[in-house]
């Protein structure tokens, strides 16, 4: 089973599940990353909470683009 069947729960072609994969594996690499580790500390620290912190993963990720 591809990981977009486990998402979705639909098989799509071999292109979609390999172009699927590959784009969570770059969104894990950017993830694991130290830049990613240290924007996320530095908005934490800056909004000065620990609620909400799923925005701030969201904000984080939107500076890669991603």
């Amino acid at each position: 089973m591809s990981k977009l069947e486990a998402v979705i729960g639909i098989q799509g072609s071999d292109e979609y599940n390999e172009g699927f994969n590959a784009g969570v594996s770059f969104v894990k690499t950017v993830i694991e990353s130290k830049e990613f580790e240290d924007k996320l500390f530095k908005a934490i620290i800056k909004a000065n909470t620990n609620n909400d912190i799923n925005i701030r993963i969201i904000d984080t990720l939107k500076e890669f683009n991603l």
